[in-house]
């Protein structure tokens, strides 16, 4: 944070640290408060950067990724913030931001953005991917299914694929448990988010608005 330094009467000093006294903060905290109460400015510091685009990157990626230490640009008036493997080990370089508006607090980076951060990350990771060609006849499969327009010698076809899938993403989990930072707390919700961003990985055209039941 930039700092200024102003010069007050000594009465308003005083009350100033009696307030700052009972609400239990520094005096540089209370007037920091006090001065940002009156901008109606939605992202005024680095915290709330980071917070807002860690939220980001948790919805879209799970924790796949995080964040450094947000920037601020004055002749744009816009957070850039950092995004980073979220390995356990070693100092991972910056492979994408998070940009933001401070005066609103938009977003100004898209889900597109975010997945492909985590296509960078999952390549740093050893993350597995099937080849276009298999996605493709995947999607294609889906969609005959869907429509019940699966033959019989399709449909084993399909099952086939599909447990396919299902054992790279355990593998694939199994990697970035190994590697990434994950919270010791709610461990449940944290293995779920990597498996939500293991299926994204694997195959970017994944919907789970649709169907993937496998008719009979």
């Amino acid at each position: 944070m930039a700092e200024i330094t102003v010069q007050l009467p000594e009465p308003i000093i005083i009350r100033l640290r009696e307030q700052a006294l009972k609400s239990q903060v520094s005096l540089p905290e209370l007037v920091s408060q006090r001065l940002m109460e009156d901008f109606d400015i939605a992202v005024c510091t680095e915290v709330q950067a980071r917070r807002r685009a860690l939220k980001l990157l948790r919805e879209h990626a799970g924790y796949m990724l995080r964040t450094g230490t947000p920037i601020f640009d004055a002749n744009t008036f816009t957070w850039s913030v950092p995004v980073l493997p979220n390995i356990k080990d070693g100092k991972p370089e910056p492979i994408g931001e998070v940009c933001l508006k401070a005066d609103t607090g938009e977003i100004l980076t898209d889900s597109f953005a975010i997945l492909e951060m985590s296509n960078k990350a999952g390549t740093l990771l050893g993350v597995e991917r099937f080849d276009e060609g298999f996605q493709k006849r995947l999607e294609e499969l889906f969609n005959k299914n869907n429509s019940g327009e699966l033959s019989q010698a399709e449909r084993c076809v399909l099952e086939e694929m599909v447990q396919k899938i299902q054992a790279k993403d355990l593998e694939n989990i199994q990697r970035l448990i190994e590697q990434l930072r994950l919270p010791k707390t709610n461990r449940k919700k944290a293995f779920a988010a990597l498996k939500r961003a293991s299926v994204a990985l694997e195959n970017p055209t994944h919907d789970e608005t649709k169907e993937t039941r496998i008719s009979k």
